[in-house]
């Protein structure tokens, strides 16, 4: 309840700001509002607010008789940021993982708070609430869009086949329901996705692909690394590698669009944010 307090705080906070900005520009420069459909001008005060997805959470300890002294981190998501935690053993959890709120597309964040909807409402329709038990030594991760999706296989511009063959038969969690997802168990049924295409994978099985070449990609990416500087320096590094190709060309072709191929551009450009810390 107190998260999703302080996200309805944070909306409101959005709409404060608006509303102020609005106002003083309105007085200042004497603009006429002219929206038919909004007899309160609201159209007009929301056009100076912005919008943003939000990642929060809070680590508590467990408590009374039965304490065994684990944590817990609980976390509430609107958008498309995400959550991880890295066990004692280094293996990489995926803490935001839910397959009905998966959004998979780079123009739809699967929502926000601040002014999207008619009247100033947030877009909603993926806030959700998350757990975790965690052990001391544990390390928590909560990284935007513009880290984890540098991951992805397809935006790393590997074809399904080629995501397939390194995720080994066993690896990743399961998403959802225990038949909705087709397991590959050996080369040969590999074999069946060689023409397949993202776009026309299952839901479930296209997000258990992801989500699972995603950890092992982190992983492979911070082995070695022990300090939370060093885990987020090797991400951030590796999102600054990959970006080159499509800097390059932005760089170098400032009329033309960027093109549609993440075999030639395999990147996710985008604000990059890491926030970790150690239980």
């Amino acid at each position: 309840l107190l998260l999703l307090n302080a996200f309805h705080h944070a909306h409101d906070i959005i709409l404060m700001k608006g509303r102020l900005e609005a106002g003083i520009e309105y007085h200042i420069n004497e603009v006429k509002r002219k929206d038919d459909d909004d007899d309160n001008g609201e159209g007009y005060m929301w056009s100076h607010c912005g919008s943003t997805t939000l990642l929060g959470g809070a680590l508590c300890k467990g408590g009374g008789d039965n304490d065994d002294g684990t944590y817990h981190f609980i976390c509430a998501s609107v958008g498309n940021s995400k959550a991880y935690r890295i066990d004692r053993e280094g293996k990489i959890l995926h803490i935001t993982k839910n397959f009905e709120n998966h959004f998979f597309d780079i123009r739809d964040c699967g929502g926000r708070i601040g002014p999207h909807a008619r009247g100033g409402l947030p877009d909603l329709r993926n806030l959700a609430l998350y757990h975790t038990p965690c052990e001391q030594g544990d390390i928590i991760m909560l990284l935007t869009p513009a880290v984890h999706d540098n991951f992805d296989p397809e935006i790393g511009g590997c074809s399904v086949y080629e995501a397939i063959l390194k995720i080994h038969p066993g690896d990743g969690e399961r998403q959802g329901g225990e038949n909705q997802i087709p397991r590959v168990k050996s080369n040969t049924e590999a074999e069946l996705y060689k023409d397949a295409r993202w776009q026309d994978l299952e839901s479930p099985f296209s997000y258990f692909l992801r989500d699972s070449f995603t950890r092992k990609r982190m992983a492979e990416v911070i082995a070695g690394a022990t300090s939370l500087e060093d885990i987020t320096n090797k991400l951030l590094d590796h999102c600054t590698s990959v970006t080159h190709a499509m800097k390059f060309f932005m760089e170098n072709n400032r009329a033309r669009r960027v093109p549609d191929d993440y075999r030639l551009y395999p990147v996710m450009m985008g604000h990059s944010s890491c926030l970790l810390f150690r239980v």
